[in-house]
């Protein structure tokens, strides 16, 4: 054994150039078609380790470009604020539902597969003359069946318009009756006194037809919007009609720029916080009395 591992030993230091004169048979073809597979291998090896998984709780780059993209598609109606909250896995939900995917809230690849994907519009079919006109409910503009979750389209988009005149929708006019639609619905509902079911009927859509525009001033022609009326001391966790009203009011003189929701959350602080701080008042993020008549 040990001769034969000698005589082997011996051969390949005696004979090294055979070794080189036979990677000259290699075909080069061959040689360019393994250079290809192994960048391919290589190029799907780099995709694999960056592709993002976003879900509740998480913070980030990668939360900031969902959001971004969430944005683009017409399902998150404001900036990004790089944590993944209830709002955007509620964005990540109506997506997910609208585009046939699995509804988990959580963007793995193939929801952000879908939302980096260029969408190219597509025009109107025209209407051929003779074709029947759906009914509208008098004042909406809107057909008479029913709207609700998971509904898609033109009529969509109007009920979305009418509700954002009336102050309760702050989002894209998306055509998608999603989580925000649906809220924004009930909302108006049980505002003006209507069975609160989260669907637009004729009921809902002949009040939404009739109401008046956010923060008009009945009789004076011009819109305005009334500073909260503040009962307790308002702070991050906090929800409610008065957190609604803070919102309103502080969206209007543009310290906010977020959706409005009625929870005091980060967005809502954070407002608050620039406020202050524009009026000469102590930083604390709590609207208190103080906070409110320096916002009147």
């Amino acid at each position: 054994m040990e001769t034969f591992a000698y005589l082997h030993a011996a051969q390949e230091y005696e004979y090294p150039e055979e070794k080189e004169i036979n990677l000259k048979w290699v075909n080069p073809a061959a040689l360019t078609l393994l250079g290809i597979a192994c960048s391919t291998w290589e190029v799907n090896l780099a995709s694999v380790a960056h592709a993002a998984t976003a879900s509740r709780g998480d913070s980030g780059a990668d939360v900031t470009r969902l959001q971004d993209l969430l944005r683009n598609a017409g399902y998150f109606p404001t900036a990004p604020t790089g944590f993944f909250g209830a709002f955007t896995e509620a964005a990540v939900h109506d997506f997910q539902k609208a585009k046939g995917l699995a509804v988990d809230g959580v963007a793995g690849y193939h929801t952000f597969k879908i939302l980096e994907t260029p969408v190219t519009p597509v025009a109107p079919a025209p209407i051929a003359p003779g074709t029947p006109v759906t009914p509208t409910v008098p004042g909406s503009g809107v057909g008479t069946a029913a709207l609700g979750f998971g509904d898609s389209g033109l009529r969509v988009t109007q009920l979305q318009d009418l509700l954002r005149r009336a102050g309760y929708f702050t989002g894209p006019s998306t055509g998608f009756f999603g989580a925000l639609t649906r809220d924004s619905v009930k909302r108006f509902q049980q505002a003006n006194r209507l069975p609160v079911d989260a669907f637009a009927g004729q009921a809902t859509l002949a009040a939404l037809g009739s109401a008046p525009a956010a923060g008009a001033t009945l009789g004076t022609g011009s819109p305005t919007i009334r500073p909260p009326a503040i009962t307790r001391l308002l702070r991050q966790g906090d929800s409610g009609e008065d957190v609604r009203a803070l919102q309103q009011r502080l969206l209007a003189t543009k310290y906010y720029t977020g959706p409005i929701t009625g929870v005091y959350g980060t967005l809502t602080e954070a407002a608050v916080r620039d406020l202050q701080r524009a009026k000469g008042l102590p930083i604390d993020g709590v609207f208190g009395a103080k906070s409110a008549t320096a916002l009147r």
